[in-house]
């Protein structure tokens, strides 16, 4: 699939569904790639998603994925990068735009000045990350203990991840 494919895809799920993931429970979804019927996403978790684990999280964004986007309905198998942001820090923002050049003008600084400290926080390796990668059909257990297999699918975990 071309960029300009997964931007249009993305966009539509942004203004679809993807908004009330990111206002009301702090994950923002997107689609970085999706070929041999994988999904490649990146989930950026806030604390306020306190529903379910990375791997659990995971397996369900894929699955809403592959439902929700008709481009996406032969994908078979996932790969999620969960990258989870400092106490406090959300998923996006959003401000009230002042009529007021000069004030609109602060408040586009100010919007810029936070998402390059954003950025520096990556750069430092701030942000705990990890990869989770399965068959997008597999029963989740109760038990989601990393070793574990889901379906004969073994789950495949970023051996770099910081686990805090």
């Amino acid at each position: 699939m071309d960029k300009q494919q997964i931007s249009e895809i993305n966009s539509y799920y942004q203004r679809a569904a993807g908004k009330y993931y990111q206002m009301f429970g702090g994950l923002m979804v997107t689609l970085q790639d999706y070929k041999d019927r994988t999904l490649y996403l990146e989930l950026t978790i806030s604390d306020r998603w306190d529903k379910r684990d990375a791997l659990s999280t995971a397996f369900q964004l894929a699955r809403v994925w592959r439902n929700f986007i008709p481009a996406l309905k032969d994908a078979l198998l996932f790969e999620s990068k969960c990258v989870y942001l400092p106490p406090g820090q959300a998923v996006g923002f959003v401000f009230r735009v002042s009529s007021d050049p000069a004030k609109l003008a602060e408040q586009v600084e100010n919007a810029v000045a936070r998402m390059s400290g954003t950025e520096e926080a990556e750069e430092e390796g701030a942000h705990r990350t990890i990869t989770v990668s399965g068959l997008i059909d597999a029963d989740i257990p109760s038990d989601m203990s990393p070793n574990r297999e889901l379906s004969g699918l073994p789950l495949n975990y970023d051996k770099n991840a910081k686990l805090n």
